[in-house]
């Protein structure tokens, strides 16, 4: 099985064997994954100082392979210390965002990838701290930009 395993077949074996009672540490295969999950976590971690762009308050980075944007958005919050991290990743013809605030971010994200989202052809929104914008290709440098800007006025 994949360190994600997702399938169906999986979380019900999972679901069966927590309404037996019986403890996650004692599931088959439940451990495993959750090692292979925390060491692909940690290579992330380890590949966010070489490959992330800091700008003030924001940090930036492309998302590749089967990571998510969100996950990839709070490990840049937690690996380098700003207060928004942003990651993207393309799909065939849009760019696919995602923005994570830390606890005590004042700006509200949602309403601001709602606002950009549009502004730049697509579509945006979310919560204050959590919040994701789909854009076409040719536009994501310009809403980069733009995000920089706004939160780090």
């Amino acid at each position: 099985m994949c360190i994600r395993d997702r399938s169906i077949d999986f979380k019900r074996h999972v679901m069966d064997e927590l309404s037996k009672y019986n403890y996650p540490h004692r599931i088959e295969g439940v451990v495993e994954k959750a090692i292979q999950s925390l060491e692909e976590m940690t290579r992330i971690k380890e590949a966010i100082p070489d490959n992330a762009r800091v700008i003030g308050r924001v940090a930036l980075m492309e998302a590749s392979g089967d990571n998510s944007t969100g996950g990839l958005s709070n490990l840049l919050i937690d690996t380098l210390g700003v207060d928004v991290g942003i990651s993207y990743k393309a799909n065939e013809h849009y760019y696919n965002m995602s923005l994570r605030g830390e606890k005590d971010l004042k700006e509200h994200l949602g309403d601001i990838s709602k606002e950009l989202g549009v502004k730049y052809d697509g579509f945006g929104g979310g919560h204050q701290r959590a919040s994701g914008i789909k854009v076409p290709k040719e536009n994501l440098d310009a809403i980069l930009d733009e995000l920089v800007e706004r939160i780090n006025h």
